[in-house]
This record gives C-alpha cells, structure tokens and sequence, in this order.
C-alpha cells in the first residue's frame, strides 16, 4: 500500500512540476510561448491566427508575344509554368514583401530567378498583393487584389 502511494505522489508531483514548466516558457512580454521540447505551453489554443492572410502573387500579361485577354493569374497559368511549385510561389512572395521594405536591389535579383527558373516564356506579368479570409475564401472565393507593379522580362 505504501508504494501505491509513493507511486501515485511521485506521478502527481511529475505532472504539477510539467504543468509548471510549460507555463514558465511562456513569455509575458512577447506574449509568445519559447517552447523546448518536450515541455510545452499550455497556451497553443489561446493564441488565434490573423483573420486575414496577405499573399503576392502575379498575374501574367504577356506570354510568347502575344498579350492574353485577359489576363490570368499564375495560379491558372498551367500552360505557361508549374503554379503549383512550391518555390515559384515562394519566391513571388518573396519579391513581394522585398518590394514592400522597398529593397529593390533584392527585387530585382529575385525577380531575374524567378523569370529564368520558372517562367520562362512570360514576357509581362503585373505583382498583385492578395488580401483574404481563409474560411470566407473557401466558401465564397471572395479576396481583394491590390496591383503593386508591373515587369516586363529583360527591362528593370
């Protein structure tokens, strides 16, 4: 009976010190947990994601010299470059958050991967900042689109 109870004693104590480890790594000030595996904070669900998502993506103009009417976004652009890879679509979001910190420099470098590695026959394709709410966008397809600015392949 004795080590029934140590064994219950020592399996409390384990989870009141793991209860008081996962709330000590949670940072007042950030209001961020600083997780270390396998202690956690027990604040994952109190924490709510944005509402709105913000997303570059680009619309294509012109592709093998010809302009298309209209034009489609390089989500549909299927015949013209690979809209589901993962790194085209990072790197576009990437000029786009280069091109809100206004680092042109690094807009221009990304901008040249992008048109040598992934999109190959555009030739003028306009940035647009996609603005949205996931659930309504999945429900609704509602989203607003800012144009930021155009390129044209070979000019800066």
């Amino acid at each position: 009976m004795k080590s029934y109870r140590r064994i219950w004693g020592a399996i409390l104590l384990g989870l009141i010190a793991y209860g008081i480890a996962g709330i000590l790594t949670f940072d007042l000030a950030k209001k961020k947990s600083n997780e270390i595996f396998p202690v956690f904070s027990w604040f994952l669900f109190a924490e709510i994601p944005q509402k709105t998502h913000v997303r570059y993506t680009i619309r294509i103009h012109r592709v093998d010299d010809r302009d298309l009417v209209p034009p489609i976004l390089f989500a549909a652009a299927e015949g013209y470059a690979n809209p589901k890879s993962v790194s085209a679509n990072k790197l576009i979001d990437e000029i786009g958050r280069a091109n809100e910190r206004q680092e042109e420099a690094e807009v221009q470098q990304m901008r040249r991967t992008l048109e040598e590695n992934q999109i190959h026959r555009v030739q003028r394709y306009e940035l647009l900042k996609m603005t949205y709410d996931p659930v309504e966008r999945y429900q609704t397809g509602k989203k607003w689109e800012e144009s930021i600015r155009f390129f044209e392949k070979g000019r800066p």
